[in-house]
């Protein structure tokens, strides 16, 4: 072992030289909920170890249970950064096909949020063919009728 490895496995924390893993440390802390003393006493090592690992992997612990908690609404929050940054040209340079996939992605997840069911049904459809310009609606239906067809391509 060369000086440099030495020195190196000298710097490292006791816990990763017993074999622990960060994924062992946040299973305490966030799943058993334990407090870094109570995680450190569990695996056997000194408590600056374990804020070592979390200091190193970028982890606060609670953080975890905090997104569980509140996903939807973090989730929401990008979703609407993200849509107010699409801008009209970026609409313009899609793809029908995008836009309509888009388009279903949204009102599923629309429909999930009000408490309704995914899935393609004579309402939704309605509502989509509602939506869209007369030319490219009427298209669209006769694709679909074509698809459902016994034999037909769906």
């Amino acid at each position: 072992m060369s000086q440099e490895q030495a020195q190196t496995d000298i710097n490292l924390p006791e816990a990763y030289h017993k074999g622990i893993c960060i994924d062992d440390i946040t299973h305490l802390l966030e799943v058993e909920g334990l407090t870094i003393s109570e995680t450190a006493r569990r695996l056997d090592c000194d408590p600056s170890n374990i804020s070592h690992y979390l200091k190193r992997h970028n982890i606060t612990p609670g953080y975890l249970k905090n997104y569980k908690t509140n996903k939807a609404d973090i989730l929401a929050h990008w979703q609407w950064r993200i849509l107010n940054s699409i801008s009209p040209d970026d609409l313009k340079k899609m793809s029908t096909a995008q836009k309509m996939m888009a388009f279903g992605i949204l009102y599923d997840k629309e429909r999930l949020e009000r408490g309704g069911e995914i899935g393609v049904n004579n309402q939704s459809l309605t509502i989509v063919f509602n939506s869209l310009p007369p030319a490219v609606s009427e298209e669209l239906q006769r694709k679909l009728l074509t698809m459902m067809q016994p034999g037909k391509g769906g």
